[in-house]
């Protein structure tokens, strides 16, 4: 069943009767190529089509879209078989793939249609709802070849088209924008940036999307005169080979919205996994609003008939419900026990709610109609023999009156109508059971998008009226007005009286005017943009009164005839319809009339502190076992994991994907150990410290023998290292000591000790492994890791990489991973600080830390001719086989861990990866669709580090460990200072209460 309601009746009266379509369009140029008959056969057979649309309404809202772990959006199901009957059967109906410029429907008519369709699922529409502008803008501004690529693909609806504009920060102010555009050979940009709520932004309907983006290409000013329409497709056509190549535009997210629920609202990102192509609009810099103004003036149109279309299909389910839902006796009968109930509709409140809705929903259809009918007598005027420029220009400058007020006030009162319609069904009504608590939903959005409606009445008053300095629109309405008003002729005397009050309204719009115009040249233009909105609604109001008495004056001649029973109910409630509206809702206006006359009086600014302010709690910080405050984390101040809603890892406050590639390891470590960020200085005096001790290790031998003795008697590479930190580190500490006196670096014990086991790590580590005298000199701590490591190219890139996974590795999870657990353990006992990081690598092994050591030797396993197929089979095998893992992927608290897409993201950022990356994307990809899992940082470093030429892959072990040191170090000396051992018993006894039986 559908959820649309719709009433081919009333549709025929505004075409035929009201407007007079026929007679006054359909016997002229443009239009004169069908007649009437087409045009009733068009109608019905748009009413089925948006009968099938709104079979799909609720079920799409239920629903909803969902974007997918491989970055695509998921739409409604139903909207495919949907998309395939609109392209079909009317594209062409609608002349979207014409190459006139002249419609192909008489504007009314498409009003009509567009009412039928967006009503009945306006969710839907939005999908290729903007190819209609974009391919109007083409056909104005874009260059032949430009044409050539884009146009026929967007007529055709096998691509669509998108409009961009938005920016978190940004919102209403364009001037705010960040999108830049730089620009590349063949008059092609990079673009790079961030758009938000960008409506229908992805989805698998067409094979391609165009966005229409605003952006900046010089990136010195800031005003909106300095933006720029850049044609940037989701998938860049190749022009020697005609296949659609991915331009790296990536959808983040999907916005959980109230209503519209079916439209794909992305968040859209250009340019972070490459480069994002795209071409200027007509070549034209610094020309984007300009450019896109008629884009706009259709968007809000098309704003208005959404409004319409639910406000009028809400508006018949109530008048269907009224008649169906017996509740209540008479009035008059209250007290009768045996009278019967009654249908709803029989109630006087309920009469005036649909009474309401009735003049408010034709009220806004004929308000619509003012601006298609002059939209279509302005084409007509064009297509005469002899041009009147005059007339035309009348008809189009009314077309740009009546757009922001179209806008506007349709918006807000289809919001009034779809409450009046839950209000008529009640209780019910509140529920999903009919459709109007979805149509209320879906309509709340119009009053904001496509510019909200101060911005609407901001651009009446200011920009089409000028502030009220003699605007010609407002004479080229009292024109077509005042030829409504003079001709009474065959008016009957029961609406003789409305003409005056009509005439009354339009009076108070135009003094109205004046008094904004007045205080607008005394300087007082903040005070009257306080009163724009009502102004506006004051226009839509008068223009509404002005369409519900034609409509009644036409159907009183009507009533004169000889008519069946029910064309006769037809046309009676066209005239009570205005009779209600002129004595309930006309004096609205000059309601507002008298308050902008006495604007200064009505006039109220407040500041934000003399508004209500809610309470703010300060609770009296919670206490920990030991008396001090509460830590940060569970158990811990350094860092901590957060699981729900976001799963995330944290250091001292700041996610860690926020220091991953931002900022390099030193940078990291201090953080981790102070608490705050270091200064630029301080960073590099301790990267430089770092390395002044690997270079004494490296010319000392003592340090290495111990090593070296372990690792010959068989012991694994952490074990054998491990035991370098057991030995006599006095004098290097010494050394260093000296070296952070002459750097102006702290001097604490602690912070010597931490620098000894951090900078020794990779040193010990490559000892275990065999030693080998370094090469060159080193200048930064990842490039003695890198050197450490054996690998092949040592360049800045190579750096970048490692100190992006040294600074992923850096953190913990809290106290729950064994790598801190157990330096924080054996701190307590009375150990050193080294050898409590000696305690926290062999807490390392093949399920922890170790995992990039299997991943690194099974990634080896495959050939580097390996296609696809291949490696997807050996991951088959690695997975199918009894007993056996994947290393690397899956996470003991995680569902994903949030490392690899951040660095997988950065790594094609940089331009770094080979061809074990390229195997990573396949295995990832594979592993997913297999069993669900997400790789975790073990697998990328595994990666990474066959790519950086790393062949040993107990690397992958020492890799981690290498960033590791700096939480086993910050951990160690948190927990000696708090320990877990040495207090009274009480305080012991308290703590074992709170460790969770699953633990024991």
């Amino acid at each position: 069943m559908s959820a649309y309601k719709v009433s081919l009746r009333e549709l025929r009266f505004f075409l035929w009767e009201l407007h007079k379509t026929d007679q006054n369009f359909l016997t002229r140029a443009p239009f004169n190529d069908k007649n009437r008959t087409y045009y009733d056969a068009l109608l019905e057979r748009a009413r089925a089509f948006a009968y099938e649309l709104g079979k799909a309404y609720q079920a799409s809202d239920r629903q909803e879209c969902h974007l997918l772990e491989n970055g695509k959006v998921e739409i409604p199901k139903e909207f495919h078989g949907l998309w395939q009957r609109y392209k079909e059967e009317w594209i062409q109906v609608l002349g979207i793939d014409s190459e006139s410029q002249q419609p192909a429907l008489p504007p009314l008519i498409r009003q009509t249609t567009q009412e039928m369709f967006m009503g009945a699922n306006p969710a839907f529409m939005t999908y290729g709802g903007f190819n209609f502008p974009a391919i109007k803008l083409l056909k104005l501004h874009a260059t032949a070849a430009q044409k050539a690529t884009y146009l026929r693909k967007l007529q055709r609806y096998d691509w669509d088209a998108c409009f961009c504009a938005t920016e978190q920060q940004a919102g209403s102010d364009l001037t705010a924008v960040t999108t830049v555009a730089k620009p590349l050979e063949n008059g092609e940009y990079a673009v790079s940036g961030e758009k938000v709520y960008i409506s229908a932004g992805m989805h698998t309907l067409t094979e391609n999307t165009v966005y229409f983006v605003l952006g900046r290409i010089n990136t010195t000013t800031s005003t909106s005169y300095s933006l720029s329409c850049l044609l940037v497709p989701r998938f860049w056509p190749n022009p020697e080979t005609g296949e659609l190549e991915d331009n790296h535009v990536e959808c983040t997210s999907l916005l959980r919205k109230m209503g519209l629920k079916g439209c794909a609202n992305t968040q859209l990102v250009f340019g972070r996994t490459g480069t994002t192509r795209a071409v200027l609009l007509g070549d034209r810099k610094n020309a984007g609003l300009l450019q896109l103004v008629p884009l706009m003036n259709q968007a809000r149109m098309s704003t208005a008939i959404i409004g319409l279309g639910l406000a009028s299909s809400a508006y018949l389910h109530s008048v269907d419900f009224a008649g169906k839902r017996f509740q209540g006796r008479a009035i008059s009968r209250t007290s009768d026990a045996s009278a019967p109930p009654v249908a709803i509709i029989e109630h006087a409140d309920v009469q005036r709610m649909l009474l309401e809705m009735k003049a408010r929903v034709e009220g806004c259809r004929g308000l619509l109609g003012k601006l298609t009918g002059a939209s279509t007598q302005a084409f007509a005027l064009e297509a005469e023999p002899v041009l009147d420029e005059a007339q035309v220009e009348k008809y189009r400058k009314l077309v740009l009156l009546f757009t922001p007020v179209c806008k506007a006030f349709v918006s807000d009162q289809a919001w009034k109508i779809c409450e009046l319609a839950i209000q008529v069904h009640g209780g019910i009504g509140y529920t999903d059971a009919y459709p109007v608590e979805q149509n209320a939903r879906d309509v709340k959005i119009l009053s904001i998008w496509e510019g909200t409606n101060y911005i609407q009445s901001q651009d009446l008053v200011r920009d089409k009226l000028g502030f009220g300095r003699n605007s010609r629109l407002i004479k080229f309405l009292r024109e077509e007005l005042d030829a409504f008003l003079n001709n009474t002729t065959g008016v009957g005397s029961e609406l003789h009286d409305q003409f005056p009050a009509l005439e009354n309204a339009m009076v108070a719009v135009e003094q109205a005017l004046t008094h904004i115009n007045e205080h607008v040249r005394e300087g007082r233009t903040h005070e009257t943009s306080q009163f724009y909105t009502r102004f506006l609604e004051m226009l839509g109001l008068t223009a509404s009164a002005w369409v519900l008495l034609e409509s009644a004056c036409l159907a009183e001649r009507q009533l004169r005839e000889p008519l069946s029973a029910e064309e006769a109910a037809f046309y009676r409630g066209k005239v009570k319809t205005a009779h209600y509206f002129f004595a309930n809702i006309l004096p609205t206006v000059t309601q507002h009339a008298h308050t902008i006359e006495n604007l200064l009086v009505a006039h109220c600014g407040i500041a934000l502190d003399e508004l209500a302010q809610a309470d703010t709690l300060i609770p009296t910080p919670p206490q920990s076992l030991f008396g001090g405050p509460r830590t940060l984390y569970r158990g811990t101040n350094i860092d901590g994991a957060t699981i729900e809603p976001n799963e995330g890892l944290w250091v001292r406050g700041r996610n860690l994907n926020d220091l991953i590639g931002i900022v390099d390891f030193p940078t990291a470590l201090w953080l981790a150990w102070f608490g705050s960020l270091p200064t630029p200085a301080e960073s590099q005096a301790v990267d430089a410290l770092l390395v002044r001790i690997a270079s004494h290790l490296s010319a000392e031998p003592a340090y290495r023998r111990g090593i070296e003795a372990v690792a010959d008697s068989g012991a694994g590479i952490v074990q054998a290292a491990a035991c370098g930190l057991l030995g006599d580190l006095a004098a290097l500490e010494h050394i260093v000591l000296i070296e952070a006196t002459v750097r102006d670096l702290p001097t604490h014990q602690d912070f010597i000790e931490g620098l000894v086991s951090v900078a020794s790590t990779p040193h010990f580590l490559q000892t275990a492994l065999g030693y080998s005298a370094p090469g060159a000199a080193s200048t930064h701590h990842a490039e003695v890791v890198l050197t450490a490591m054996g690998a092949t190219d040592i360049d800045p890139l190579a750096i970048s990489v490692v100190d992006a996974l040294l600074v992923a590795w850096h953190a913990g999870f809290g106290y729950i991973t064994p790598t801190v657990l157990v330096p924080r353990t054996a701190i307590g006992t009375g150990v050193t600080l080294a050898q409590a990081v000696a305690a926290g690598f062999m807490a390392s092994g093949p399920n922890h830390v170790g995992a990039a050591e299997e991943a690194m030797t099974w990634l080896k396993t495959i050939s580097a001719q390996a296609s696809p197929a291949d490696i997807r089979q050996a991951v088959d095998l690695a997975l199918d086989q009894p007993g056996n893992l994947l290393f690397g992927f899956g996470h003991p608290l995680f569902v994903q861990d949030p490392r690899p897409p951040h660095i997988r993201a950065l790594f094609s950022q940089w331009g770094f990866g080979g061809r074990y990356l390229e195997i990573y994307d396949v295995v990832c990809a594979h592993v997913l669709e297999r069993k669900g899992l997400r790789p975790n940082i073990d697998f990328i470093t595994a990666a990474a580090l066959l790519d950086l030429g790393v062949t040993q892959a107990r690397w992958g072990v020492g890799l981690g460990l290498c960033g590791r040191v700096a939480a086993m170090v910050a951990h160690a000396i948190e927990r000696r200072d708090r320990p877990a051992f040495g207090v009274n018993s009480k305080a012991a006894r308290k703590l074992l209460a709170t460790v969770p039986v699953g633990w024991l």
